[in-house]
């Protein structure tokens, strides 16, 4: 009895000892861990060198390939970083030092997990063409609705100083307060998009005087105000997306003849009036969800027009079943350049034969969409870059022509492949 007791002992001692070795061996082996951890955390960068406070570069995306202007230290280059491009990775807090990287022309950062807000060291990028940080999160294909933005704070005004700058993209996160209007001072500015945020106030007028301004995406925030009348002096206007906000007031007249403008969305306002049907002749618009009056045009679908609150429209019919255009009209394809698809929109003051044929460059004709009598109203056909064999056509540049008896108008449009 007594021999198995003291192997029984001896047993828990060898066990007992060995049990500390390992505890003892993996206590340095966590703490060799932590310490190689703590250094490749600590990097040390040169004078010409940045540390944006994201490890080291060199690992941020997970292969081979380095950010631009990441140098071996870890650190980003001064000189040599002209553009931050990350997608679907936790970078954490947008850092103030970004400012230092004054070569930088182009900024993209989504569905990041940034915290913190834009720092007014941003202002510093005089180089800057492109700034992109936005989330990404809402139904869009690209997004995999994992890694959500919460960048909160102010739009700083101090993006009003880069007199390079193109393309400001916002959208999809928290930000407040109202619109700098210094943003109006970028003469260069081609697209503003800030939908997806908490931003208030007016439009600014001044955001008005950007001469460039194609591109105006505000939706989903909560402006208030009117529509600003000068918006009609943008020409080179494109696209505007102002929907799911508190605007009131009516639609500034004028704004349907811009001539670059085919993308228009008012939905989900408290706006009033009337609809030019000049807008009729527009890819896309989408009025519904606001107080508009009719008689509204006819070219207008029940979707485009839905869920308007007429409480003060007494007396005026919702329809005018007998709209139809007042002159022919044939405008340009859309998209313009397109691969393989194109929409030809035109329009028809009366009933006539109508003849639209696409040639080539060397006058021959290629195909024919429409040959033959049509009633009055707004039209379209689509062209899907195939000859009258429907056969595939080569890219470049073609022609086409609408003959509506004593009315011709040709017009040019570019197949890309």
């Amino acid at each position: 009895m007594k021999k198995y007791l003291f192997i029984v002992l001896l047993v828990g001692v060898v066990f007992g000892s060995e049990m500390n070795r390992l505890i003892k061996s993996e206590i340095e082996t966590s703490a060799l861990v932590m310490k190689y951890e703590a250094e490749e955390q600590l990097l040390v960068c040169a004078d010409s060198e940045v540390d944006l406070g994201w490890g080291n570069c060199n690992s941020l995306l997970g292969n081979s390939n380095a950010p631009n202007g990441c140098m071996s230290s870890g650190c980003f280059s001064i000189e040599e970083t002209t553009e931050l491009n990350f997608s679907y990775i936790n970078l954490g807090v947008l850092p103030a030092n970004i400012g230092e990287l004054t070569n930088l022309t182009y900024i993209n950062i989504s569905d990041c997990g940034l915290t913190g807000s834009l720092p007014e060291s941003i202002g510093n990028l005089i180089n800057l063409i492109s700034i992109q940080i936005y989330d990404n999160n809402h139904s869009l294909t690209d997004s995999l609705d994992i890694i959500n933005s919460e960048l909160s704070g102010s739009i700083p005004i101090e993006l009003g100083n880069l007199e390079s700058l193109k393309y400001i993209r916002f959208d999809n996160n928290n930000l407040s307060g109202e619109i700098p209007i210094e943003i109006g001072q970028l003469d260069s500015l081609i697209s503003l998009m800030l939908s997806g945020n908490q931003l208030s106030g007016e439009i600014p007028l001044a955001l008005i005087a950007s001469p460039s301004l194609a591109s105006l995406l505000l939706s989903n925030n909560q402006f208030y105000g009117q529509i600003p009348l000068e918006i009609v002096d943008l020409a080179n206007l494109q696209i505007i997306d102002i929907s799911n906000n508190l605007l009131t007031g009516s639609i500034p007249p004028g704004m349907a003849n811009l001539s670059e403008l085919y993308y228009v969305n008012l939905s989900s306002n408290k706006l009033t009036g009337g609809i030019d049907e000049q807008f009729c002749t527009m890819y896309f618009t989408d009025f519904s969800e606001n107080r508009f009056c009719g008689p509204y045009p006819q070219c207008f679908s029940m979707e485009e027009l839905s869920g308007q609150d007429t409480s003060s429209c007494a007396g005026l019919s919702s329809f005018d079943q007998n709209y139809h255009p007042n002159k022919f009209i044939m405008h340009q394809n859309y998209p313009n350049p397109f691969n393989p698809i194109t929409l030809l929109r035109y329009d028809l003051s009366e009933e006539s034969l109508v003849n639209i044929t696409i040639y080539d460059m060397t006058g021959k004709a290629v195909k024919t969409l429409v040959n033959g009598s049509q009633a009055a109203g707004f039209k379209s056909v689509q062209w899907n870059a195939t000859n009258d064999r429907n056969e595939p056509v080569s890219a470049g540049l073609y022609l086409y022509t609408i003959q509506v008896g004593a009315f011709r108008n040709t017009k040019k449009m570019v197949l890309l492949k």
